[in-house]
């Protein structure tokens, strides 16, 4: 999204600290063990691609955000990951050959896509038994995720553990940003559902998927079928 080229370097300070790793976690059990190609859906500043390099001959890093694109560049110059490409281009027209990759993952983005057309996009893309991890959030009240009051309180809330976590000079940075007004609009536009719609939505447009809960977010594993 463009709102994004707004705050692209403060949000990507941001994911870096309060993205719990748990996610590179659930990849590992899931990633296969030899992936030519790989594919960021929904790259923002790289935090995820750059994790693939390591695991991938090659790596396609796709957002709609040519700031967060920068960013994730700049991330990949100084880690020295030259097998990323990125591409600044809507995840749904992008052009990218069908089932071409063997690895597809995705992290708390698509709730921010049409789903029913980006799911299926997604799935012809992965060739014939590859797999695809997805993470995206949640929230048992969708009304009160979408009041800026009740984001800014649940903001107040964090601060003693930001705090605790990252000292003080880090917090008043992390709480800066989520009071960012621009940020704010952005949280509450967001459309993240119940759980259990979740649930729903992806069984019916990845059948088969397995499911891991994070309580704010849930963890989608599919495996493509196999070419009979």
């Amino acid at each position: 999204m463009r709102v994004f080229d707004t705050f692209a370097r403060e949000y990507s300070f941001w994911i870096e600290h309060v993205n719990p790793p748990r996610y590179h976690e659930m990849l590992d059990s899931f990633l296969p063990e030899d992936i030519n190609l790989a594919l960021d859906a929904g790259c923002g500043p790289g935090q995820l691609a750059l994790y693939l390099a390591n695991r991938a001959r090659n790596v396609i890093a796709v957002d709609l955000s040519s700031a967060m694109i920068g960013v994730a560049r700049e991330r990949q110059a100084r880690l020295g990951k030259a097998n990323i490409g990125f591409l600044v281009t809507d995840l749904n027209h992008a052009s990218l050959e069908p089932a071409t990759f063997d690895f597809i993952g995705s992290d708390c983005v698509l709730h921010d896509t049409p789903l029913k057309v980006t799911l299926p996009t997604l799935r012809t893309l992965l060739r014939p038994g590859g797999r695809m991890v997805i993470r995206d959030l949640v929230t048992s009240k969708p009304s009160k995720n979408q009041s800026p009051l009740w984001q800014l309180l649940w903001t107040l809330k964090r601060i003693p553990r930001y705090a605790r976590d990252f000292g003080l000079q880090n917090t008043v940075r992390l709480v800066s940003f989520e009071v960012n007004p621009a940020w704010l609009r952005q949280r509450c536009r967001s459309e993240r559902t119940t759980p259990e719609t979740f649930r729903a939505a992806y069984s019916r447009l990845l059948p088969g998927c397995t499911f891991a809960d994070y309580g704010w977010a849930i963890g989608v594993f599919w495996e493509a079928p196999a070419v009979q």
